[in-house]
This record gives structure tokens, C-alpha cells and sequence, in this order.
């Protein structure tokens, strides 16, 4: 399906937004000796544990795996800028300065810093991970701070110029439907290209937003729509969230899908399942398999790389299942190899 060569055809202006964490990767112990280590392997078996302890005191011991960059927009930007796209990253990655951790991202990425990032210690196991994030000045952004480090002007030019954009993390930002809100009144009109764009949402866990702010979210994305080609990928929790606070959540899961697509008026829509990745055409949801990596070296980032292996997909003119399937295989090696894919290596990737 891909060719080592077709990298010349890469260089596309991305533009991203708006979040940025320090990762720090951690496995809890169940037991250790001088010679062996074993791990909790599912997430169940840590909580079952916890719940053991109740009324008690406890320790876990965690082993540290590595720190790394965190948050969807600079993972996503990283994967991008690493297959030869040229990311513009508009987020929390330290300020006034930059900090040396995002400057090690890849060097076609664009750096404009808004604000000092998020820290999150991830709990990794094989079922899943449990983030435990400290938000920090993530909590304060909003439009009139995005303003102050990136002038209007800026945004326009931004916006107008790039091939495709991403707006990522709309559950942990509290001020993003304040940001999402100002760019879609004062940002959007000023931009002259006529030809919709693809922008990719992918909104992550947003189970402490209220209903009137997800109600909000929802006039917003369909404001979206009128400029730009939208593509949701969510997961099966940011689903039932939606339905839920939407009030369609009797529904099979089919059915939530489709309503939700057509409630956001998004020209695409993903949904992540374990093992398999369904998407909405024609008033019907299709299935793709994919690949479950049995020993990941890392799970955290692998829905970003996804993300960016989709998106890259559609700017490449693939139809949507080839470009799920790209998304899939990019992220199925980026959990194995622990690290960013070139694009020799992603080329060489089988996706049957």
C-alpha cells in the first residue's frame, strides 16, 4: 500500500493544538526479588489489589520505564513531523522558554509554546493505563493567554496556510471551548483559502466536563463544519460520555454513532474498539481489524499516532478504510518500538 519513495509527496503544513505534558512512564510491582520483577498485567488486578487494602495502609512500588514528551498535540505533531510533515504545535510546552524535553521532538516540527506544560505519571498495564495528571498552568489557558503568546494575526496566518489541522484534548483543557468559541468567530473569517480543509478532533476523556459543556461542544464542532472537513476519532468511553450527556444513551452502540455524527455534522467518524476500528459511510458503520500488540513497549501515545496516521491518510487521498488502516499500523509499531516510526519503517509495515 506504501512505497519508500511516496515520502516525497510528504511536506504537509499541519496545524496543531492546543495541549502539552511531561510523561512519565511507570509500571506498578506486584512483587520483586533481586532477580525478578513482575508486574500488575491488567488494570483490574492493581484495582482489585487497592480495593483489597481498603481501611488499610498500602504501598506500590512503581518502575519508572521513561519520561518522554506527553499530551496528544505533541505526540501527534512528533509522529507527523517524523514521517516528513511539517507540524506547527500550538500548546503548553514551557514558558517563556520552551523546555529541553519538547525541543528533542523532531526537528520539521514548529514550536510556539502558549504556557508551562502539564506533568502526568501513567500507569501503564496490558488492558489499558491510568493517567494521573497534574495540570498546572493547562488549567489557566484560555483564548485571551493564547492571544497574549500567539497574536491573532498569527493564528489567521496559521490557519489559512496549513493542509490540514488537528484541535486535540478538548476534555482536560478547561478554557478550550473558550479558545475553540473566539477562533471560530474571529480567526476563521479573516482566513481566505475557499477550499474546505480536513481538520481531526479528537476530544480524550471528558467525563468531568457537565452537560452544558459538552452541549456547547457540539454548537461549536458544526460551526467548525462550515469551514473545514471534520473527522471525529473517539474511543468507546468518549461515546457512551457523548450519549450520555446528549440524552441518546439507550441506544446500541451502532445507533450512538451514527446520531452522534450526524448531531456533529462531521464528514467522518472513527470509533476505537479493542481490536477493531469502525467508522460511519452512508448511514452505515463498517469494521476494520486490527493488530493487538501482545508485549507493547508502550501503550500512552498510541491513539496519537493513530490519530496521525489517519490524518495523514486522508491528506494523502486514501479512502477512509486505507487510512485507518495506515493510522492502525502506525500505531501498532509505535507501541512496539516504544518511539516515533519513519517512514521506511512504517513503509515496510504489513497492513493486511
Amino acid at each position: 500500500m506504501l512505497h519508500k519513495n511516496t515520502k516525497g509527496d510528504l511536506g504537509f503544513n499541519i496545524f496543531l493544538g492546543f495541549d502539552g505534558f511531561v510523561d512519565k512512564i511507570l509500571k506498578p510491582v506486584r512483587r520483586k526479588d533481586r532477580e525478578n520483577t513482575e508486574f500488575f498485567p491488567t488494570m483490574k488486578e492493581f484495582a482489585d489489589y487497592l480495593a483489597a487494602k481498603e481501611g488499610k495502609s498500602c504501598s506500590v512500588a512503581l518502575e519508572k520505564v521513561q519520561e518522554k514528551i506527553g499530551g496528544n498535540m505533541p505526540i501527534m505533531a512528533n509522529a507527523l513531523g517524523t514521517l516528513g510533515c511539517k507540524p506547527v504545535c500550538v500548546g503548553t510546552m514551557g514558558f517563556p522558554e520552551v523546555l529541553p524535553i519538547f525541543r528533542r521532538m523532531s526537528g520539521n516540527c514548529s514550536l510556539v509554546s502558549v504556557g508551562d506544560p502539564g506533568y502526568c505519571d501513567a500507569l501503564e498495564f496490558i488492558s489499558g493505563k491510568l493517567m494521573l495528571g497534574e495540570n498546572g498552568d493547562i488549567d489557566a489557558l484560555d483564548y485571551r493567554r493564547l492571544v497574549s503568546a500567539v497574536p491573532e494575526e498569527e493564528l489567521v496566518r496559521y490557519l489559512d496556510e496549513c493542509d490540514g489541522a488537528a484541535f486535540l484534548n478538548w476534555g482536560e483543557l478547561i478554557g478550550s471551548n473558550d479558545i475553540w468559541e473566539n477562533i471560530l468567530a474571529r480567526i476563521l473569517p479573516k482566513c481566505k483559502s475557499e477550499n474546505k480543509k480536513i481538520m481531526l478532533m479528537d476530544f480524550s476523556d471528558f467525563s468531568k466536563r457537565q452537560k452544558d459543556e459538552v452541549e456547547k461542544l457540539t454548537e461549536l464542532v458544526r460551526g467548525y463544519a462550515q469551514y473545514f472537513d471534520i473527522v471525529v476519532s473517539l474511543n468507546e468511553n468518549e461515546l457512551e460520555q457523548f450519549s450520555e450527556k446528549l440524552g441518546f444513551g439507550e441506544m446500541e452502540m451502532e445507533e450512538k454513532l451514527l446520531t452522534l455524527s450526524k448531531r456533529l455534522l462531521c464528514r467522518e467518524m472513527v470509533l476505537h474498539l479493542l481490536g477493531t476500528s469502525c467508522y460511519v459511510k452512508d448511514d452505515k458503520v463498517f469494521y476494520i481489524e486490527k493488530e493487538i500488540v501482545k508485549n507493547p513497549r508502550t501503550i500512552t501515545g498510541g491513539g496519537d499516532n493513530f490519530n496521525a496516521g489517519l490524518l495523514l491518510g486522508l491528506l494523502l487521498k486514501m479512502d477512509m478504510e486505507a487510512a485507518i488502516r495506515l493510522g492502525a499500523g502506525l500505531s501498532s509499531l509505535y507501541v512496539k518500538f516504544g518511539r516515533e516510526v519513519t517512514w521506511e519503517e512504517l513503509a515496510e509495515y504489513s497492513f493486511q
